[in-house]
């Protein structure tokens, strides 16, 4: 089952002879890696969306916007993620105008690596004033991050909702992402995002390739199953976590 019960010249005195014996070679064994703060959602948009965490500069990252966006209809939104300015010879942010010159047709979103700060373009800013749900506060917000489209923390909430993956996609992404986290060895995670209710979905349908610790948020607990929330939200490789 995976747990280490003994280790040196004690494993092979208590080992039966017909055990499997694997050589290692020059190779090492650890136990499994646990990552304690992961937000599992951002990681699968990054193995699935538009990822610029090796863009080199501003116009590397402006030239891979403009190729998605001749690859996609006008009425796609491009989502592209983990973009880090500080990385570069000239750290220079990515604005409104600077996307739009990339992708006129198109709306734009680009996340930050940190996921706390993001870049919109002009069509995306569009997508956002049509919204029918926006509050006062949240239209005068608006105007003020339609100067340059740089919108950060509370802010994203502005256009986060108009580029949500569908449910299908964010199931298929997160079995990738924790698939992706197994090959650097890393076996639990505590999942600091909002992908519980699809996690504990995920673990009910399917054997999870790592252990996660995820986060429960109360106001997304209708996120669960009645069964769920009766064994305490506890599964077969999900627990509940603060």
């Amino acid at each position: 089952d995976g747990v280490i019960v003994a280790l040196g010249e004690d494993a092979r005195r208590q080992t039966p002879p017909d055990v499997e014996e694997i050589a290692l070679g020059k190779r090492v064994a650890t136990p499994g890696f646990i990552d304690a703060h992961m937000h599992l959602e951002f990681i699968a948009e990054q193995l699935t969306q538009l990822s610029l965490d090796d863009a080199g500069s501003l116009d590397d990252l402006l030239a891979r916007v403009a190729e998605r966006a001749s690859s996609l209809p006008a009425d796609r939104a491009i989502m592209a993620v983990a973009w880090d300015e500080s990385n570069w010879p000239e750290p220079e942010m990515p604005t409104r105008e600077k996307i739009d010159r990339a992708a006129p047709q198109h709306a734009v979103c680009l996340r930050r690596i940190d996921g706390h700060l993001w870049t919109v373009n002009s069509g995306m800013l569009r997508r956002i004033a049509a919204r029918d749900d926006l509050t006062e506060d949240q239209r005068q917000r608006l105007k003020t991050v339609s100067r340059d489209g740089v919108l950060r923390e509370d802010d994203i909430a502005l256009a986060s909702p108009l580029v949500e993956p569908t449910a299908q996609e964010m199931r298929d992404g997160l079995l990738k992402a924790m698939r992706h986290a197994a090959t650097f060895g890393v076996t639990c995670v505590h999942d600091v995002g909002k992908a519980a209710g699809v996690v504990a979905a995920l673990d009910r349908d399917v054997e999870l390739p790592i252990r996660v610790v995820a986060a429960v948020r109360q106001d997304r607990l209708d996120e669960f199953s009645p069964a769920d929330v009766l064994k305490g939200l506890r599964g077969r490789r999900v627990t509940p976590g603060p």
